[in-house]
């Protein structure tokens, strides 16, 4: 396991190092799509969080017994309060356009602007 493998203080068994290792395997290309389409870390971050949430909340219910906001942030280790505004029957529908960035927005424009360009389709150096 190389050093980017180690994301916690916590020992793992063995299987659940594996499951990381696969997990890290898996998720490096969806990354690379994600940054080509301009899609933050803060929101990916904010998606899988309620992710979490909602996964927890359906699908790990002990029968006969409420689903506490405290049990899905046991579950999840998701805060308490970020899982009391993030339970399913709270959440709206995300949207990507608000979690771009200002400075990814500008950079794009200003790469795709055709005065900026040189022949080749490249950004043109600046002239003093």
């Amino acid at each position: 396991m190389d050093t980017n493998d180690n994301i916690s203080e916590v020992n793992l068994p063995t299987s659940s190092s594996s499951l990381i290792s696969a997990v890290r395997h898996l998720l490096r290309p969806l990354v690379k799509l994600l940054l080509t389409h301009s899609i933050t870390f803060p929101f990916m971050s904010n998606l899988l969080k309620s992710i979490y949430v909602e996964v927890a909340t359906e699908e790990f219910r002990l029968q006969g017994k409420p689903q506490t906001d405290s049990r899905i942030s046991l579950l999840s280790g998701v805060h308490r309060k970020d899982v009391k505004n993030l339970r399913p029957e709270r959440i709206h529908e995300q949207t990507i356009s608000s979690t771009v960035s200002l400075s990814t927005r500008l950079v794009k424009l200003w790469s795709s602007d055709p005065q900026r360009l040189d022949e080749t389709g490249r950004i043109a150096h600046c002239r003093g």
